[in-house]
């Protein structure tokens, strides 16, 4: 059974994502943060989700595979700077680490 995401409403008003934006989410999880960021950036938006657990990573590219906006990687978010420059992105507009406890461990 899939997981709510925590504080999701709070999350994305405080995200206050537009049209056109790049969103690094530093822990991709479940998706559930992504799926949302992805409705405010639009068709011009692009996610930059990253996930140390292959797991999650793997449920991730199930839940985005056909969404060429995504680009999904095993990585720490400790590597920003390394992602960024491997996509060849200089800066991001909006940064998400959801850092708690994750639900399935």
């Amino acid at each position: 059974m899939p997981h709510k995401p925590v504080l999701l409403k709070e999350t994305m008003v405080c995200l206050n994502l537009k049209e056109g934006e790049v969103l690094f989410d530093g822990t991709a999880g479940a998706g559930g943060h992504s799926r949302e960021a992805l409705k405010s950036l639009g068709n011009t938006g692009r996610l930059i989700a990253v996930d140390q657990d292959p797991r999650a990573v793997e449920r991730c590219r199930t839940l985005f595979q056909n969404d060429p906006r995504v680009i999904l990687l095993h990585e720490n978010y400790k590597n920003v700077a390394q992602v960024l420059n491997f996509i060849k992105l200089h800066s991001v507009d909006a940064v998400i680490l959801d850092v708690g406890v994750s639900s399935e461990q």
